[in-house]
C-alpha cells in the first residue's frame, strides 16, 4: 500500500515548520564588541548561516518533494518516500552539527541558543513523520526490481 495522505501531510508540515522557524532570529547569539570604534550589542541570529543554513534548504526541498508527488500514482512509493527520510536525517545531522560548529556572528563565533533546540525538535518530528511514511510505503515495492 502507498503512504497515506496524512503521512505525506505530516512530512510536509514538519519540514515547512522547520523552514519557517529557520527565519526566526533565536538560533544563535552573536557576541557584542567594538568594531571601527563603535560599540555593538550582542545580536540574535537565525538559522541562515553555518550548518543550519543547508538544513533549512533541505526543508523547503522536502516540502517541494511532497508537493510534486501529491495526487500521483507512484510505481514504487517505498523508494520515493525514502527520499523524505534521507532529507530529514540530513537536516537533523546538520542541525545538531550547529551545536558543535556554531555559525559566525558579526564579531565572532555565535553561541547556540534555545532556538536551535527547537529546530532540532522540529527536525526530529520531520524525521519521525518521514519514517512513518516510509513504513507505510515499505510493502509497496515488493515484486518490483
Amino acid at each position: 500500500r502507498r503512504p497515506s495522505r496524512r503521512s505525506n501531510l505530516l512530512v510536509a508540515a514538519a519540514a515547512g515548520l522547520y523552514f519557517a522557524w529557520s527565519f526566526v532570529p533565536v538560533w544563535y547569539l552573536g557576541p557584542g564588541g567594538t568594531a571601527a570604534g563603535v560599540t555593538l550589542p550582542p545580536v540574535a541570529l537565525n538559522a541562515w548561516g553555518g550548518t543550519t543554513g543547508p538544513a533549512a534548504l533541505l526543508a523547503i526541498l522536502a516540502v517541494a518533494w511532497v508537493g510534486a508527488r501529491a495526487g500521483r500514482e507512484l510505481l514504487r512509493p517505498g523508494r520515493v518516500v525514502s527520499v523524505d527520510s534521507a532529507l530529514a536525517v540530513a537536516a537533523l545531522v546538520l542541525t545538531v552539527a550547529g551545536i558543535i560548529f556554531p555559525r559566525e556572528g558579526p564579531l565572532g563565533a555565535a553561541a547556540p541558543t534555545w532556538g536551535l533546540a527547537v529546530g532540532a525538535v522540529l527536525a526530529l518530528a520531520w524525521g519521525f513523520s518521514a519514517v512513518l511514511a516510509r513504513r507505510e510505503g515499505a510493502g509497496t515495492d515488493l515484486g518490483h526490481s
